[in-house]
């Protein structure tokens, strides 16, 4: 299930892997879909590898506009991923 959260203050979004319940900040609301659904896609990864290794990152990269909603989220916030 994914569901956005109010609690999500440092963070985009967080992945419960043993639930595989997705949590995404409603700072992101607002936000363009295509903005929204790279952090979905991040959070999704972590299904498959927990941290942030290689693997990880080709996971993600995997979704074409990933570079760039990444650069829009880091000139956006102080927050990491």
């Amino acid at each position: 299930a994914i569901t956005w959260s109010t609690r999500q203050n440092t963070r985009w979004g967080s992945c419960s892997v043993d639930t595989g319940r997705i949590r995404i900040s409603d700072r992101l609301a607002g936000f363009p879909e295509w903005v929204i659904d790279y952090v979905i896609v991040h959070e999704l990864a972590h299904l498959g590898e927990s941290g942030h290794n290689s693997s990880f990152w080709a996971l993600v990269n995997r979704y074409p506009l990933a570079e760039r909603a990444r650069g829009y989220l880091m000139a956006r916030a102080d927050v990491g991923d």
